[in-house]
């Protein structure tokens, strides 16, 4: 039973990658628009952005989470 699922999904696959490679939807496979849409978008903007986590934490929150982590070793 589990070669023949494997072989139902190999072939499922395959089918959909001959689809996605050969099959033209408004005159571009795909393929083509996911490129088109990939190189359209500018994602390395939006990740450089990112540099850190912005979260801030008072005296009374590190506190609190030593305490937490204090009782958890003392176990």
């Amino acid at each position: 039973m589990g070669f023949i699922r494997f072989l139902l999904w190999t072939s499922m696959c395959i089918g959909l990658g001959i689809f996605i490679a050969s099959y033209e939807v408004d005159g571009k496979t795909p393929a083509q628009h996911f490129r088109t849409i990939w190189k359209s978008a500018d994602f390395s903007k939006k990740t450089a952005a990112v540099s850190g986590p912005s979260e801030t934490h008072t005296a009374d929150d590190k506190a609190a989470v030593d305490r937490i982590v204090a009782k958890r070793a003392s176990k």
